[in-house]
């Protein structure tokens, strides 16, 4: 690809100046993700540990049902219980806000070190 940038921009000389602007816009664009201060954002942290309870105590009434409910009713109930972990365990799979940032700052950087091979 680098190559085929550089044929044409011995053609078209406003490609070097497409590619200078991408670059910049790279730069600028992973200096205000990083510029982001996630810390900001009140009780992030509460919610992890509401899940995790939420888990456990999902999973002790499940262990508990069969000794207190028929066994039809504790089934029903246990499928219900089984939908909630579910939609939790979602959740608790989720990566972290920072986890995400690096990620997208990670892949600006790739981008840019590619765009920055068109220029060579």
């Amino acid at each position: 690809m680098a190559k085929v940038i550089s044929a044409l921009a011995a053609l078209v000389p406003q490609i070097n100046t497409l590619v200078d602007q991408l670059i910049k816009l790279m730069n600028d664009l992973e200096a205000a993700i990083k510029k982001l201060d996630l810390k900001g954002i009140p009780d992030l942290d509460k919610a992890a540990d509401f899940t995790a309870k939420i888990k456990n105590l999902l999973t002790a009434t499940k262990d508990l049902l069969p000794t207190l409910l028929p066994p039809k009713d504790a089934g029903d109930i246990n499928g219900e219980i089984d939908d909630v972990l579910k939609a939790a365990d979602l959740v608790s799979s989720l990566p972290s806000l920072d986890d995400v940032k690096k990620e997208i700052t990670d892949r600006i950087d790739k981008i840019t070190a590619k765009l920055k091979t068109f220029k060579s």
